[in-house]
């Protein structure tokens, strides 16, 4: 949605496409990328998200841009769903912890280990909680990122738009690298004298990014909808 609301003639599935083969090219080359990635993309999404943190802020502070404000009252069925979403986000990032601890100094207390992960997904889950939240006040209940074109400059709007773009595709990159290490250690259980190579990541990336790009051209068109229900 990002890609395409910068460019327009963009076809959806088109869009998909580069988005899965962008992934799955960091993941084939590997952790040295994803880690140069990763330290890029932490401060250019997080000044985006100040952006848009602003322009919303201001939106939803005037009532809305052109009466389109208001997304509706506080009910508990929404609230449940929304703290259960939360619940399993934090709780997805616990192999992530457990895997990559291993790679921290020795003097690292568990106690650091946990608190920096949680900060980490705190601030960034709360984040794009909080810009969903301004977005509906002050632009609509149907407002989506795409909307954020009628508050703030072209130029600014197009920055936003891309950095999201590729933030999207750099959790892909952690998610998609993640899963396929996870399948090759399920599938070492089976076979314990077997020493999976990089080919054997690689193989198995290709795999998931086609099932997930399946998937994602399948439920493109509702998929807060089927997601929801």
């Amino acid at each position: 949605q990002t890609l395409v609301a910068v460019f327009p003639s963009l076809n959806t599935g088109v869009a998909l496409a580069l988005s899965t083969f962008l992934t799955l090219v960091t993941v084939v080359v590997g952790y040295q990328l994803i880690l140069r990635l990763n330290r890029v993309m932490v401060w250019l999404s997080g000044l985006a998200l100040v952006l848009t943190l602003g322009y919303t802020a201001v939106a939803a502070a005037h009532g809305g841009i052109g009466g389109g404000g208001g997304g509706g009252a506080f009910n508990w069925t929404g609230f449940l769903g929304m703290a259960s979403v939360a619940g399993i986000w934090q709780l997805s990032y616990a192999p992530y912890v457990s895997d990559y601890s291993r790679y921290l100094p020795s003097s690292t207390t568990p106690r650091s280990a946990f608190w920096y992960t949680y900060f980490g997904t705190l601030l960034g889950a709360a984040g794009a909680m909080i810009v969903g939240a301004l977005l509906v006040a002050g632009l609509g209940a149907d407002a989506q990122l795409a909307s954020l074109s009628r508050i703030m400059p072209g130029p600014l709007f197009v920055f936003v738009m891309l950095v999201f773009f590729f933030g999207a595709i750099d959790a892909g990159v952690i998610n998609m690298y993640g899963s396929s290490l996870c399948t090759l250690t399920c599938i070492q259980a089976f076979k314990l004298k077997w020493s999976p190579k990089s080919s054997a990541r690689n193989i198995t990336a290709t795999a998931i990014a086609t099932v997930v790009f399946v998937a994602a051209v399948g439920f493109s068109d509702d998929f807060l909808v089927q997601y929801s229900n």
